[in-house]
Parts: structure tokens; sequence; C-alpha cells
């Protein structure tokens, strides 16, 4: 196949502008460090409860704000962050109280890069077993009834994590 001049420098052109497309999408790629230790708030999404909770069980975050290192944003904000339930108790008889507690885990950097984050909330209700059991005793049985406090995370509650290890994230 015998290309004509118009052809051949048409190719050429186009094997050009591809090349130099390829190169500039590479180059322009910048790289920033996220630190170890940098702060990165995040925030629950539903109201954590835990009588609907379990030990295990995961729960889902997201980034409060856009996370950036030297003006580049290497966290979106919004972006999901996963977490679990590391303590799941709910309000009982003799006055024993709700506990929650909350680990964050790890969210995915622009790049795709997971990111590791070390961050937990706690909540308990008051324990009322002291007046559950001694009302109990010495005043009148229901008071064994008695429950404590319940305890829940509400939605939209802003946890302060830290990323837990140095990363190296591409930018545009």
């Amino acid at each position: 196949m015998i290309l004509s001049k118009k052809g051949l420098l048409l190719t050429v052109v186009g094997m050009i502008l591809g090349l130099t497309l390829v190169l500039t999408s590479t180059v322009g790629a910048a790289e920033v460090t996220l630190e170890s230790g940098t702060i990165v708030f995040v925030e629950t999404i539903d109201t954590l409860d835990p009588s609907d909770l379990n030990v295990g069980d995961s729960v889902d975050f997201k980034i409060y704000d856009d996370v950036l290192v030297d003006g580049y944003v290497v966290i979106n904000g919004g972006a999901p962050v996963s977490g679990t339930v590391t303590k799941a108790q709910g309000e009982g008889a003799l006055g024993k109280a709700a506990k929650l507690t909350v680990n964050v885990k790890s969210v995915q950097a622009v790049d795709g890069t997971v990111i590791g984050l070390s961050g937990s909330q706690s909540v308990a209700g008051e324990d009322k077993s002291t007046e559950a059991v001694g009302g109990g005793l010495f005043l009148c049985a229901p008071m064994l009834l008695m429950q404590g406090e319940e305890a829940t995370i509400p939605a939209n509650t802003r946890l302060e994590c830290r990323v837990m290890s140095t990363k190296t994230i591409k930018v545009n």
C-alpha cells in the first residue's frame, strides 16, 4: 500500500500528537507526600446505635472536607471511609448503661492509594446499676428492671483521625 504525501504527512502528525498526549499526561502528573500523622476529619453518615450493631460490623464514614498537600487535593471531601465497631452494648436491666466504640480504618486517595487512618469515637450512657440493685434489694423489686442510659453517635458527628503511614500520591 502506497501512501500519498498528504496521507504520510497526516500519519506522522497524528503519531506526533499521540506521543505528545502520552508524554504530557505522564509528565503532567505530580507526586506529593501525605505524611504520617496528618490530621484528617471524617464524619458519621448515619446515627450509630449499639442496640443495632455488633462488634466487627462495618461502619461507613465520609471525609469531611478535601485533604490538601501543597495545594493539591489528595483525598476528596465526601470520599467514603471504612470503619468497624469494636464495642457495642445496648442498655439493659439492672441499670446497665449502653456503650459504643467505633474505629476508623481507611480511605482511598485521588489516585486509588489506600490510606490507613487511626481514629475512634466512644460513647457511654449513664450507668444506673447501683441505684437499680440497691433500690431493688432495699425498696422494691421493680427497681431491678431499671435500665441504664442509651448511648448513640449522631449522624454528622465529626471525628479527628490521623494518617497512619507516609504515602506518595499522584495528583493532577
